[in-house]
């Protein structure tokens, strides 16, 4: 924990020292498991709360709400995929299925009868967090003795 609230201060020191500016904050009382840049100034978390319940949570540019469920099971890394336009997301219901939500906020369910997604291939296959993007950055800031994490948004200068 020490190592990461170190780490978070020397990002910040760096970000400043090169111009980077603070453009927005997402404070959760939870912790944040899992942050996907959307490519446009946005991000989808993936927040545990003490019971173990899963919400994803898809920010717009400005750090406000845009989309947000909560999961039926606890993955490990629910958020597959995050752009602009689209969110995919892992969930265990009856069986593994994909979750695509469009920039609108419509839910499409991908499953079969017969089949599973595997969420061990996912993993292989894709980044468990991406917080970069061409207009900045996303940091973390981890409050020693809190159970929450605040999301910040850095713009490049």
């Amino acid at each position: 924990m020490i190592t990461r609230v170190v780490l978070f201060l020397l990002l910040g020191a760096a970000a400043l020292a090169s111009g980077m500016t603070e453009q927005w904050r997402y404070e959760s009382s939870n912790e944040i498991s899992q942050v996907y840049a959307d490519g446009k100034g946005g991000c989808a978390l993936a927040v545990v709360d003490t019971n173990d319940v899963q919400t994803v949570i898809w920010l717009d540019k400005k750090g406000e709400v845009f989309f947000q469920t909560v999961l039926t099971n606890n993955v490990r890394r629910p958020i597959v995929y995050c752009a602009n336009k689209q969110l995919m997301l892992h969930d265990e219901r009856e069986r593994s299925v994909i979750l695509i939500v469009d920039n609108k906020g419509r839910v499409t369910t991908l499953d079969s009868a017969d089949k599973d997604v595997q969420d061990p291939f996912l993993n292989m296959m894709l980044p468990e967090n991406v917080t970069v993007d061409k207009k900045g950055f996303f940091g973390f800031l981890f409050a020693p003795g809190n159970t929450g994490n605040t999301v910040i948004r850095y713009k490049n200068n």
